[in-house]
C-alpha cells in the first residue's frame, strides 16, 4: 500500500455539535434505549423548565446520605465514577430529546459551583456573583456579536448534581444561580468529575478543522475534604489524567484567602488550563471567541514548516480580525496549542499495530465512548498517535485519537472494508487509488496494480497540477467490473473474501500472467497465490489453503 498525501486547504469554517458520551456503547450502531423513567414532558418547552438529577441506585446497599452524592457511607472513586456516568447519560439522552432549549452553533461551557457548607458568606456571595457575571457576559455577546455559547451548570456539595445541562437559555441559569444555598460537604475530585460529567453531555465544536472540546470553569476556596474519600495520590491523578484525555481544560477561579488548592493547580496543569482570578471574568467571558479565532488562525498555519513564533502568530490574529484586543496571551496561547507539533505528531505514521495499518478504514468498536463524534460514519487511520492510540479522520471531516491496545484487548475501534463514499466531491480522505495516465514516480507505489489510500486532500499539488492526472480513484463500475477473489478460512471452512486493494492487486497479476503466481502481503505475513492450482501458500511454515475467483 502506498501513501499518496495530498491535502486538502480550505478557509471554511463551521461549528457544529457532536455528542460525547462517556457511556459504553456497543459495535451495533443504533441510538440507545431510554431505561430511564421520565419525570418531565418529553416535549420541548420554553421558559422555566427544571429537572433535577437525583443520586440513586448507586450504592448496593441501599443506604442513604453519603456526603456528596446522596449516601450514608463514605463514598469511593467507584462510587463516583458510577454517578457521574450516570449523569452523563441522562443528560446526553434529554438533550438530544430536544427538551433543551440551545445555540447549535456555539461552544459548550460547564460552570462547577462549590456549594459545600464552608463556603458560606463572602465566598459563596463572590461566587454566585461571578457566575452571574458570566452568564450576564455572554448573553451580551449574543446580543452584540451573535455568537450564541451554551452553558452549563454542575455543583458538589451534599447533593452533587447537575444543575442545567448546556443552554442558551440564560436567564433559566440566573435563576438557578441566585436560588443555590451552601449544604453539606464534598471532595473537590467530586466537582472535577462533575465537571466532567457535565463538559461529556454536550458537545464539541470545530472551527478552521480544528476540533475544539468544551472546558470547565471551577469555582471553590480550594478547601476539600478528598483526604476522607482519596488513599492515594494515584487515585488523584488517574481523574485528572482522565478529564485530560478527554481534552478537557479546566480553568480555576480561586475564591476567599487560602493558599491555591494543589489537586486544582494539578488539574490546570495536566489540562493545559489556567487559574484565573476573580476579577479577570472579562478573559473568561471573551473565551469562546478567542477559541474560534485560534482555531482559524492555527488552520491557515498547519502546513508551515517551521513553528511560527508569537509575534508571527499575533500579526495573523489581527489579519484576521483587525482587533487588537484578540491580539492577548490567551489567544496566542490557544494558536500555539493548536499548531504545535506534538498535535501533529503521529499522522501519517505507521502503525505498531498488527491487526490494524495506515489507510485501514474503521468504525466505532466494542469499547466505543465517544458518542457521536464518528457521526456513525466509518473513517480512515492516518497515523500513530501514541502506543495504543491511533488516529483517524472520519468520513464526517472530523479527526481524533483512540485506543486500539492489541495487549490489553482495549479496542475503541474495529476494522471494516467500506468504501469510501464521494458526495459532489472528486476525491476524498479514505478512498482507494491506483496510479493514473500521467504517472511519472516509478514504482513509488508498490508497482503496476498497487492501491494506495489517500490520508489527505488539496485541491492542486505544489506546482498547480491537477492531481486526477496522476492517480485515478477505482469508481463503482470500475470496481465492480473486477473480479471477487476469496480463500477458504480453514479454521471455519467458509469462503471470505480479500481486502479491496489486495483483491486488485491479485486481479491485475492474474489477467498479466493468469497460470503463473503473486505474492502480497495481509495482517503482516506475504502469501503466494499459485493461479494454476488455485491455492494461496505461506512460505514461512508451508500451510496451503483454496482460493477462488468469480466474476
Amino acid at each position: 500500500m502506498f501513501d499518496n498525501r495530498v491535502r486538502l486547504l480550505t478557509d471554511q469554517t463551521c461549528y457544529e455539535g457532536l455528542f460525547i458520551a462517556s457511556v459504553e456503547g456497543s459495535t451495533e450502531e443504533v441510538p440507545p434505549l431510554n431505561n430511564i423513567t421520565p419525570t418531565h414532558s418529553e416535549q420541548p418547552t420554553t421558559g422555566d423548565y427544571r429537572y433535577e438529577y437525583e443520586a440513586s441506585d448507586i450504592f448496593e446497599d441501599g443506604e442513604q446520605r453519603t456526603p456528596g452524592i446522596g449516601e450514608s457511607r463514605k463514598a469511593t472513586i467507584d462510587d463516583w465514577h458510577r454517578y457521574t456516568e450516570q449523569i452523563t447519560m441522562e443528560a446526553n439522552l434529554r438533550v438530544k430529546s430536544g427538551v433543551v432549549q440551545r445555540g447549535w452553533h456555539g461552544h459548550d461551557v460547564t460552570l462547577v459551583l462549590d456549594a459545600c457548607e464552608h463556603m458560606r458568606g463572602d465566598k459563596f456571595v463572590s461566587m454566585k456573583s461571578a457566575a452571574r457575571r458570566y452568564i450576564e457576559g455572554v448573553k451580551q455577546i449574543q446580543r452584540t456579536r451573535g455568537l450564541v455559547e451554551n452553558v452549563g451548570i454542575a455543583v458538589f456539595c451534599e447533593r452533587s448534581r447537575l444543575l442545567h445541562e448546556h443552554t442558551s437559555d440564560y436567564d433559566l441559569l440566573l435563576s438557578l444561580i441566585d436560588e443555590l444555598e451552601p449544604e453539606g460537604e464534598a471532595p473537590i475530585i467530586g466537582g472535577l468529575l462533575m465537571g466532567m460529567a457535565t463538559v461529556l453531555a454536550g458537545t464539541t465544536t470545530c472551527s478552521g478543522g480544528v476540533l475544539v472540546q468544551g472546558h470547565m470553569i471551577m469555582f471553590t476556596d480550594g478547601t476539600s475534604s478528598d483526604k476522607d474519600l482519596i488513599s492515594t495520590d494515584s487515585e488523584v491523578l488517574s481523574v485528572i489524567r482522565t478529564i485530560a484525555e478527554h481534552s478537557i481544560k479546566v480553568y480555576y477561579v480561586q475564591l476567599g484567602e487560602q493558599q491555591l488548592s494543589v489537586i486544582m493547580e494539578q488539574a490546570v496543569k495536566e489540562t493545559k488550563g489556567k487559574v484565573i482570578s476573580i476579577s479577570e471574568m472579562y478573559r473568561l467571558i471573551r473565551m469562546s471567541h478567542l477559541l474560534g479565532v485560534a482555531a482559524r488562525v492555527a488552520g491557515e498555519m498547519k502546513f508551515l514548516s517551521e513553528e511560527p513564533n508569537r509575534d508571527f502568530i499575533s500579526q495573523k490574529i489581527y489579519e484576521l480580525t483587525r482587533n487588537p484586543e484578540d491580539q492577548n496571551e490567551d489567544c496566542i496561547d490557544f494558536v500555539v496549542e493548536f499548531t504545535n507539533s506534538q498535535l501533529k505528531e503521529g499522522i501519517y505514521k505507521e502503525l505498531k499495530c498488527r491487526t490494524l495499518h495506515l489507510g485501514d478504514r474503521v468504525r466505532r468498536g466494542p469499547l466505543w465512548t465517544y458518542g457521536e463524534q464518528d457521526g456513525n460514519c466509518p473513517g480512515t487511520v492516518i497515523g500513530q498517535h501514541d502506543n495504543g492510540w491511533v488516529r483517524v479522520m472520519w468520513d464526517n471531516g472530523h479527526n481524533n485519537i483512540y485506543r486500539y491496545e492489541e495487549s490489553s484487548n482495549t479496542f475503541n475501534l474495529r476494522r471494516v472494508n467500506e468504501k469510501r463514499i464521494l458526495v459532489d466531491e472528486m476525491i476524498a480522505v479514505g478512498c482507494r487509488v491506483v496510479r493514473g495516465g500521467d504517472w511519472r514516480y516509478g514504482d513509488d507505489d508498490g508497482g503496476f496494480g498497487t492501491m494506495g489510500t489517500v490520508l489527505n486532500v488539496k485541491p492542486e499539488d505544489s506546482n498547480g497540477e491537477d492531481m486526477h492526472s496522476q492517480i485515478n480513484v477505482p469508481a463503482d463500475g470500475h470496481e465492480t467490473k473486477n473480479a471477487s477473489w476469496e480463500y477458504k478460512d480453514n479454521k471455519d471452512s467458509e469462503w471470505k473474501k480479500y481486502p479491496l486493494d489486495i483483491n486488485y492487486k491479485i486481479e491485475n497479476a492474474f489477467k498479466k500472467k493468469p497460470t503463473e503466481k503473486t505474492n502480497f502481503k495481509m495482517d503482516m505475513k506475504t502469501y503466494i497465490i499459485n493461479f494454476a492450482k488455485n491455492i494461496q501458500v505461506n512460505p514461512r511454515d508451508g500451510t496451503e489453503i483454496e482460493v477462488r475467483r468469480s466474476v
